[in-house]
């Protein structure tokens, strides 16, 4: 069986991460969604795992993610995060976001919730630094997500989450 924090990673990496277009759906208009799935047969047992982050809003946002195994859900992630006041400029906010998605390319194979403790890039996002505060693992966490421009918080995002255990 393919473990949980495998397959977040693979599910995160093709979700907001990969710069591909969201979905977008008629009967939640606003709403965006990522979904990413997987199907085995090994040693004789089927499995389908299924990933979807789905969101609303832009300078401020609520979203949550989500993992199935054989369409029951199994993993959940609530967020909610914003822009600062006086960051809320179209352009900075999508080269903010762009920064976002750098950092969350590199969401640690071990860790899969967000994106790594600390990250920067050269060239055009040099001024930007992602911080990130987790508490707990996979299975039951929350954390805090920061970005900073030339030292200036510009970015914060809250979220919490981890694994469903079902009664029956």
């Amino acid at each position: 069986m393919i473990r949980l924090e495998d397959f977040l990673y693979r599910g995160k990496r093709e979700g907001y991460a990969s710069n591909k277009p969201p979905i977008t759906l008629k009967d939640e208009p606003g709403t965006k969604v990522y979904r990413y799935n997987e199907e085995s047969l090994r040693s004789g047992l089927e499995y389908r795992l299924d990933y979807e982050d789905k969101y609303r809003g832009y300078y401020s946002f609520f979203g949550t993610e989500k993992v199935w195994k054989d369409q029951r859900e199994a993993w959940m992630m609530s967020y909610s995060g914003r822009m600062l006041p006086g960051y809320k400029r179209p352009d900075f906010t999508e080269k903010t976001y762009s920064f976002l998605r750098e950092a969350l390319k590199n969401v640690p194979r071990t860790k899969p919730i967000r994106g790594p403790k600390r990250f920067t890039l050269n060239k055009d996002f040099k001024d930007f630094v992602y911080i990130n505060s987790i508490e707990g693992d996979v299975h039951f966490f929350r954390g805090t997500e920061i970005i900073f421009f030339k030292g200036k918080e510009v970015y914060r995002c809250n979220y919490a989450g981890g694994s469903i255990l079902h009664k029956d």
